[in-house]
């Protein structure tokens, strides 16, 4: 789930962030803000949202950068434990190139690198129950 004021703000559209499939484009209704999200739509999409799960031990926090091979590539939106899943998990922005599932990270832990890999959204999804 997206926090707005973390994950989302004012100065960033629903292509970066995986909320196309609620903007409505195609039916002809005009609304403020329309034009611009049909230039969005078109054009190049400068960053991607990315769900990242830890593959060590350490918590990712928000404003943790992230790197690829020793360079920085992105920045933590939220994170934390996760008691479901037994290890950290994040949201964090990349370049789109980045945001393919298995992509390998490092996240800057305080000042500790700590391994981390993109999965797909949601984290978590409760088994079906048994009938």
């Amino acid at each position: 789930m997206l926090l707005y004021g973390n994950d989302m703000d004012e100065d960033t559209n629903p292509f970066e962030v995986g909320l196309d499939w609620v903007v409505t484009l195609d039916d002809g209704a005009d609304f403020i803000g329309r034009e611009a999200l049909v230039g969005l739509r078109e054009g190049e999409v400068r960053r991607s949202l990315v769900c990242l799960k830890a593959q060590e031990r350490g918590i990712m926090r928000s404003h943790c950068d992230i790197f690829r091979k020793g360079e920085p590539v992105g920045t933590i939106t939220s994170g934390g434990y996760s008691p479901t899943l037994g290890i950290s998990i994040g949201l964090g922005f990349v370049a789109p190139e980045l945001a393919a599932e298995g992509t390998e990270l490092t996240v800057d832990v305080r000042g500790r690198p700590l391994p981390a890999s993109v999965v797909p959204r949601p984290f978590y999804k409760r088994p079906p129950k048994e009938t």
